[in-house]
Formats: C-alpha cells, structure tokens, sequence
C-alpha cells in the first residue's frame, strides 16, 4: 500500500463519518468493557470513543496507517498500545481480552475465518466481540 492512501484515508471518509458512521461508531465502541483488542485500527477512528475500558491494545498491518493515528492516540482517555499485526496471527496469549472490536476492518483481511478463529482464541469466555459493517449500516426499501 503506498503512502498515499494513509495519507487521505481521512479525508475521503470525513462525508462518510459524519453522515453515517461517526454515531454508529461511538455507540458501538462505547460497549466496549475491560481489556480491549481493536482490529486494524487504521488512523485510529475509534480512538476518542473508548471510555471506561482498562486499555485498549491495537493491531494494525500498515505502518504508514498507524503513523497517521498517533494524534488520536494522544488525544484518547484511555491507555491505547498499538503492535504491526495482522489479525490471521494475533499476538496475544489466549483468553487475554474482554472485548475485541472491529469496524470497517474485514474487507481488508485476506484470511478472513483465520482472523475470525483468532479472534476467538484471543477473547475471554464470555467476552464481546463488537463488528461495524457497511451493511448494518444500509436502509431497507
């Protein structure tokens, strides 16, 4: 991925945010308890959402999207600690998280029942797992 797209990934989605995902996102990500894994967290939308959560703990592939991020890790009212992963390999014991969240995140990933499976090895029985896709998010006729 060049270093382009992190650079304007932002800025293309501002309309998108505004009009539909921004409240969705908050609403979601606010259910968020305990310990939390974000799935590619690209530039760190969700970042400011997270409240009363013990700590967040990110994987994101793409360096140049993490380094986009940094701003609203800054910003954020929780501890965010962000690893070069990809979600098919987590690194991260089994049982180790109370909520694993993932938003617009699922078409990227190549191996998507590899990432699903470690994302189930990763939760803590009785853990949530909280997913935001495009079509939650499109209105019946």
């Amino acid at each position: 991925m060049s270093k382009l797209f992190p650079a304007l990934y932002d800025i293309a989605m501002k309309p998108l945010e505004k009009t539909r995902f921004e409240k969705v996102r908050a609403n979601l990500v606010r259910k968020a308890q305990g310990r939390v894994l974000e799935i590619g967290f690209g530039t760190g939308a969700n970042f400011p959402y997270y409240r009363d959560v013990e700590r967040v703990d990110a994987i994101e592939p793409n360096p140049e999207m993490s380094k986009h991020a940094a701003k609203r890790i800054k910003k954020a009212h929780v501890p965010i600690y962000t690893y070069e992963a990809e979600a098919e390999e987590l690194p991260f014991e089994k049982n180790s998280f109370d909520t694993i969240v993932a938003t617009l995140v699922f078409c990227t990933i190549p191996y998507p029942i590899k990432a699903l499976e470690e994302i189930k090895r990763a939760s803590k029985p009785g853990g949530k797992v909280l997913f935001l896709n495009t079509l939650k998010l499109t209105k019946k006729p």
